[in-house]
């Protein structure tokens, strides 16, 4: 798509799939830009609950958005779709007539199923926002990036991602456009990779990862094995959030500076929950798209930590356990033997 012609094609109709909180957050902005946006939700409980109450996210006022069933949806292959859904379930767009050429992606870790059809580009979500359950409720709980941008070498689409980053204007959130959107999205997976699995599988919110003194060490190892992981992968890592990865790891290894800033980093945490801590009663997470990706990226590099983390989960999860704090327990005993 040549650049200077693609910048004077007006944005097609956009329609968002998945009603969460990415999902309802980005359409609540589009539709207060002026710019059309419809929702496509596959809960009859929210899709309800918006009908009569509209979409409500933190910064702007309640909207009557357009939204139906993802059962009756029929796609248009003019419109550009914005997957919002959960790994897991992107399964269920098989069924569909989509087209994969005019989409974008903003999910969390990897799915393979979907990495060969998703390959113009994609987004990556670096602040929180909560959905309520059954509801179109949105508080946004912590600021952030959003990251919209193409694969290298496919720089062509660029200037849709610039047009639609003029409609987003989301407080608390800056949109930023990329031409290496894999960077990005492997720092938000590293980060990923080691607060949802463990959070999630000892019960414990996001902020109680800084906070708990039994849990804290073995974040920061995970942190640590995952930058391992990515440099000898040879990954090239960008910025999401305040600082570096590197120097997150750096700085959270620092017994003075931690407790300096973790007060500030578990305020901004607390209370807030990852995804896989809303799926974990279901049995089905994003823990395939996390530390299964992550440990066939490893191969034979050492990954004790996750590979633990990544069993006990699956076999937790599998037989539809709860949560439990014996994880902590579990990883805190091999954590002597792992080499610095």
């Amino acid at each position: 798509m040549d650049k200077n012609i693609s910048e004077l094609v007006p944005l097609p109709p956009i329609t968002i799939v998945g009603a969460g909180g990415i999902g309802c957050s980005l359409a609540a902005t589009i539709h207060h830009s002026g710019h059309p946006v419809k929702l496509v939700e596959v809960c009859q409980r929210k899709i309800m609950w918006a009908q009569d109450n509209g979409i409500q996210v933190t910064g702007f006022p309640a909207q009557q958005i357009p939204i139906e069933s993802f059962d009756n949806w029929n796609p248009s292959q003019l419109e550009l779709a914005i997957i919002c859904l959960k790994c897991y379930n992107n399964k269920c767009l098989f069924h569909k007539n989509l087209n994969w050429e005019q989409s974008i992606t903003i999910q969390n870790g990897f799915a393979d199923s979907i990495l060969h059809l998703a390959r113009k580009g994609e987004g990556i979500a670096s602040y929180i926002a909560e959905c309520a359950p059954g509801k179109t409720q949105v508080r946004i709980t912590r600021g952030g990036k959003l990251h919209l941008g193409t694969y290298l070498g496919n720089e062509g689409y660029l200037a849709v991602y610039r047009q639609l980053s003029r409609l987003i204007r989301i407080p608390s959130v800056r949109t930023e456009v990329t031409s290496n959107i894999t960077k990005f999205k492997y720092t938000k997976f590293l980060y990923n990779c080691a607060i949802s699995p463990l959070a999630s599988g000892c019960g414990v919110d996001n902020g109680q990862l800084l906070a708990n003194p039994r849990i804290r060490p073995l974040f920061l190892e995970l942190l640590r094995e995952n930058l391992g992981i990515m440099a000898s992968a040879g990954i090239e890592l960008g910025k999401v959030g305040p600082f570096e990865p590197k120097t997150v790891v750096a700085i959270l290894r620092n017994p003075w500076v931690t407790n300096l800033l973790a007060g500030w980093f578990q305020r901004s945490l607390d209370k807030t929950y990852c995804s896989m801590a809303c799926d974990w009663s279901t049995g089905e997470t994003e823990l395939e798209d996390y530390l299964g990706h992550l440990i066939r990226l490893a191969g034979k590099h050492p990954c004790p930590l996750n590979r633990v983390l990544y069993d006990w989960c699956r076999d937790r999860l599998s037989r539809k356990m709860p949560p439990s704090m014996d994880l902590a327990d579990l990883l805190q005993k091999i954590m002597p033997r792992i080499p610095n």
